[in-house]
């Protein structure tokens, strides 16, 4: 279990996230524990997804126990999670991270979940950690020199990097499937309470290069949301956006967490910031119907194939002649 509150599993953000369709399963044995799991329900690729909030990156259920003996107890703690699993609505998939600060990972392997392990990188509380001297050489001079062609600003305009991010998604894929309307009610909430901030790179005629929405709790800086411009030749704006992210978590006395990385080489890339990786674990249950569907719908996307994928891109925009939402607001 945490001993604090992540951004993410604070009440107002289920809200804000969910647009209030959020909800709370119970257990309470009666004798040693009592643990509460929230959840939201959607569909994604014909499947029905019990989990976390949209846009969550880290949740955990909550347990509390009558007794400091009962804690540590890891029955108790397995009991708790499959009373809760049972009543979970009916689902063809559920899906939780756990934050890598968290112990329930086993538990919930015993209790029936499938338990994988994902990764992210943070920076250390320590007087002595300098992820700058830690860093690759050629991500050090990436920063040194990017920063001499492009300034970094703060704001809170949300609109501005949904510009960016449309623009973004919409040179590379067919569909934009990011939930805006999420993202501006969380950004309005977070704002509000002084949990938010987004770091945009700009050239010299202010032009946003890249941009990043961080969230904050009582510890951790999230690197939360990030988007480029696509029309941008400027290798250099993630990894300065990157490095500004992290001084600003280390002025707040907030640790940096990368918030994770999707494929690979996105990894491999992080790994030369001189932060230091930590194990995210990923918590499903998956039935049979659900896992064959998921298998045939893998074989397709792989009978199309990434080259194809973006040959079919490029002549989708190169007959629509299509303008991104930055230039249509500008």
């Amino acid at each position: 279990m945490l001993s604090y509150s992540s951004v993410f599993d604070e009440p107002w953000w289920y809200e804000a996230a969910t647009g209030g369709s959020w909800r709370k399963v119970e257990f309470d044995d009666g004798k040693v524990l009592a643990a509460s799991l929230v959840y939201s329900t959607y569909r994604e690729g014909g499947l029905r997804i019990v989990g976390m909030p949209h846009l969550a990156r880290v949740m955990q259920p909550t347990i509390k126990f009558h007794s400091v003996e009962a804690r540590r107890n890891l029955s108790h703690v397995i009991r708790a999670l499959q009373g809760l699993s049972e009543q979970l609505p009916k689902f063809d998939r559920f899906s939780y991270t756990l934050a890598p600060d968290s112990d329930l990972d086993l538990a919930f392997n015993l209790a029936g979940f499938t338990v994988t392990t994902s990764f992210t990188f943070r920076t250390r509380q320590d007087p002595d950690y300098d992820p700058l001297r830690e860093m690759d050489q050629k991500v050090r001079y990436n920063i040194k020199t990017g920063l001499k062609r492009m300034q970094v600003v703060e704001h809170t305009d949300v609109e501005r990097y949904i510009r960016l991010s449309q623009s973004f998604i919409g040179d590379r894929a067919f569909k934009d499937n990011v939930d805006y309307g999420a993202i501006r009610r969380i950004m309005a909430a977070a704002v509000d309470r002084g949990q938010a901030i987004i770091l945009a790179c700009v050239d010299e005629t202010g032009a946003d290069m890249a941009s990043a929405v961080l969230l904050t709790d009582s510890r951790y800086l999230y690197y939360w949301l990030n988007s480029r411009n696509p029309a941008a030749n400027e290798g250099a704006a993630n990894s300065v956006l990157i490095w500004k992210s992290i001084e600003k978590a280390r002025a707040l006395g907030l640790t940096f967490d990368m918030d994770g990385y999707a494929k690979a080489n996105t990894g491999v890339f992080l790994s030369r910031f001189g932060l230091i990786p930590q194990r995210r674990s990923e918590i499903s249950m998956v039935t049979n119907a659900a896992t064959l569907r998921m298998a045939a719908a893998s074989h397709v996307r792989s009978l199309v194939g990434p080259k194809l994928r973006q040959k079919l891109l490029s002549i989708r925009n190169t007959v629509s002649g299509r303008k991104s939402p930055m230039s249509q607001a500008s």
